[in-house]
């Protein structure tokens, strides 16, 4: 009788029901992981740490994803052929030719730290000069995640997450208990995750019993990892580049208010988005022309859930904040404004299908120019109108992204670069 009933309902939804079923659990159940412990953390920050303390943790982690971007992106993108056809072993190529740009990122992080260093700021010298030396191992190890996404292996995934998120969590409320400092919590933040990380990597080799010896039946896209990271930059820049703005122009109180704004939206927003991730694996295996004409369809079904989803958030938003921070009821207005932004979810379920066909014109044009975009307006707005600038540039540049994700997954067949 079950099994009758998924027929229909995948007959009637035009999708792999247990597929998406047994991977939505896992995700959901990570997805719930990562909330609860988000919110115990930003709970405990929110009464341990002044706004100012805050703001220089959230500033710092910007910019070292800034820098670690690029190397881990382009990882996972240049060996995502390769683990969906099941060649597991192309993750070592990929990190041997990836090693040399994590150098690049080390020499502009140390560069960073010494910039701190003669400006007198002690703190955020030392944390960049730490972020520096693990990023070559940071990388390294963070290819487990794409991997074990790649392969659809959420359940495991998700397993681990449940056992790193309370663990971190624990670790940096300690941290904030005892100190107050943002330099020791952003210090246990990185070893933290370091070790954590490294777990993660060496399950990953006994499960799939990986080894460097192991030739590759399939060869690491180099070109495609080297423009994927490259491209990483731009998103990355343009979606941390508010808080750095915000740091620089107007200290550290303004970026701690607009941080916990976007964190409840944040994660909304990955709810949202978890189709798209459970897709990466069945796009790769399909024809481009079949997966992009189901896509009209897919982007309904989000539709169904997003826009209820917004509605919901938007009313219960003042008592989700007079409850849990009451000391950033000033966050509630830009938190509200900022979850309009929601109505572009599915444009990650577009982008995710151009991905998976490694298809690198069209990922410069649905990368770069909204970023850019992204980026003149964070520029521009930001240090006139402060807060309300940098939710007025995700908007905008939120809408201009959806449409030219619309346009090119539109294009006809023919004008599509092969990869």
């Amino acid at each position: 009788m079950v099994n009758r009933f998924l027929d229909k309902a995948q007959r009637l939804f035009r999708v792999d029901i247990r597929y998406v079923l047994k991977g939505n659990f896992w995700l959901n159940i990570n997805r719930f992981a990562s909330v609860a412990n988000g919110i115990a953390l930003s709970v405990a920050f929110a009464h341990l740490l002044t706004k100012e303390a805050y703001g220089t943790y959230a500033f710092a982690l910007a910019v070292l994803g800034v820098f670690s971007a690029p190397q881990t992106t382009g990882l996972g993108s240049g060996i995502l052929r390769g683990i969906g056809r099941g060649s597991e072993s192309i993750i070592y190529e990929g990190m041997r030719r990836v090693l040399p740009w994590s150098l690049g990122g080390t020499l502009l992080l140390g560069g960073t730290a010494i910039y701190y260093y003669v400006m007198g700021n002690t703190d955020l010298s030392i944390i960049f000069g730490l972020g520096s030396i693990v990023l070559p191992v940071s990388v390294s190890i963070g290819v487990a995640k794409s991997f074990f996404s790649l392969k659809g292996d959420f359940k495991r995934l998700a397993t681990f997450n449940l056992f790193r998120t309370p663990f971190m969590t624990i670790a940096l409320v300690i941290a904030a208990w005892f100190t107050q400092s943002a330099l020791v919590i952003l210090i246990t933040n990185i070893i933290g995750n370091i070790i954590l990380g490294s777990f993660l990597y060496l399950s990953m080799k006994r499960v799939y019993k990986t080894e460097f010896s192991q030739p590759s039946t399939e060869k690491f896209n180099s070109r495609y990892a080297f423009h994927a990271g490259f491209l990483s930059m731009f998103g990355y820049l343009s979606e941390k580049l508010d808080s750095i703005i915000l740091w620089k122009f107007l200290g550290g109180a303004p970026v701690a208010i607009y941080t916990y704004a976007m964190a409840p939206v944040r994660e909304l927003r990955s709810l949202a988005e978890n189709q798209s991730l459970l897709a990466i694996p069945k796009f790769i295996k399909k024809d481009f022309e079949e997966v992009r004409s189901n896509l009209a369809f897919r982007i309904k079904q989000i539709y169904i859930v997003v826009i209820p989803l917004i509605l919901i958030y938007i009313l219960v938003a003042p008592f989700i904040f007079k409850i849990l921070f009451p000391q950033y009821l000033d966050s509630v207005w830009f938190s509200q404004l900022a979850a309009l932004s929601l109505l572009s979810a599915p444009r990650r379920l577009i982008s995710s299908a151009i991905s998976a066909h490694q298809k690198i014109k069209e990922s410069y044009i649905m990368i770069a120019l909204p970023n850019i975009i992204r980026i003149v307006l964070a520029v521009s707005l930001i240090p006139l109108f402060g807060i309300k600038g940098a939710i007025g540039a995700l908007l905008v540049s939120e809408v201009i992204d959806y449409g030219i994700l619309g346009v090119l997954i539109n294009r006809p067949h023919k004008n599509i670069q092969k990869p």
